[in-house]
């Protein structure tokens, strides 16, 4: 996946490959803050939007 913008409150994605998310989906998401030095972060996320593009936007749980 290649992350397309990020903020606190959640993170747009494009898939690689196709995918079968649908909206309402509950998606773990991993990635790394900053440089590969600094920690790594997981978050639970909710599909917001799915485009035709394979562009996944999700809302992180904790925020909602």
């Amino acid at each position: 996946m290649l992350v397309k913008d990020i903020s606190e409150t959640g993170i747009g994605l494009t898939t690689l490959t196709a995918h079968n998310l649908r909206k309402g989906d509950k998606v773990k998401v991993k990635f790394m803050k900053g440089d590969r030095k600094t920690s790594e972060i997981e978050k639970t996320a909710i599909v917001r939007r799915v485009a035709k593009d394979n562009y996944v936007g999700c809302e992180f749980s904790d925020a909602v």
